[in-house]
């Protein structure tokens, strides 16, 4: 007798929020209509106007949700990290490793369940955050809050230089943040930068030459 799980039903307006995520990465904002969500998903246009008022609202709530992933995500690992090891380098060696695993679409640790399916700002495009005000204060918001995630442990690891480095573990948190998010820009524009492991690699060699 199978006694594994059911797996959990998708909400509808997750459902929604699915296609609609996987047709924006792919098509842009302005090349999706709201007919096409609905036809992919097979719910009535009553349906989707129940849940969301417009397109715009939700491209709203799909930001919303893509960086609470990104913060969920980046919390779990560093809980995870931090029940292995007591060195501050050692875990933040796990959350960079982890970080790069989750912007490459593979599982990691600690319970988050659910990899970046492409980049949904990339997908909005910059002239699009012109264009809507709102999405471009929510992306805001979520970056100032998501790109810090890892200042205190980035503080842990400058603590133990021999000398001053002159940079704080903010402004290390933010580049890291960065430079995941400009892989995963770039890499739809040239698939030869989908490598985040190298990135990752450079990143971790120049941290560890500045602590010399």
């Amino acid at each position: 007798m199978n006694s594994s799980p059911a797996p959990t039903k998708r909400s509808t307006p997750d459902r929604l929020m699915d296609v609609a995520q996987a047709m924006f990465v792919k098509n842009g904002y302005h090349g999706v209509a709201v007919d096409k969500i609905i036809a992919q998903t097979g719910v009535s246009k009553g349906t989707f106007f129940y849940h969301f008022k417009s397109k715009e609202d939700l491209a709203q709530r799909l930001l919303e949700r893509y960086f609470e992933r990104i913060a969920a995500a980046a919390n779990a690992i560093g809980t995870a990290a931090a029940q292995q090891s007591d060195d501050p380098w050692q875990i933040l060696d796990i959350c960079l490793t982890e970080f790069e695993n989750l912007f490459n679409g593979r599982h990691v640790q600690g319970g988050a369940d659910e990899s970046l399916d492409g980049c949904l700002m990339a997908a909005f495009s910059y002239q699009l955050f012109n264009d809507i005000p709102s999405l471009r204060a929510i992306s805001a918001q979520a970056i100032n809050r998501f790109s810090t995630a890892y200042a205190p442990l980035f503080d842990e690891v400058l603590a133990t230089a021999n000398s001053p480095v002159g940079i704080s573990g903010e402004t290390l948190s933010k580049h890291y943040f960065a430079l995941m998010q400009g892989t995963l820009l770039v890499s739809r524009i040239d698939p030869a930068w989908t490598d985040f492991k190298q990135q990752v690699d450079s990143f971790k060699k120049m941290l560890n030459a500045l602590l010399k």
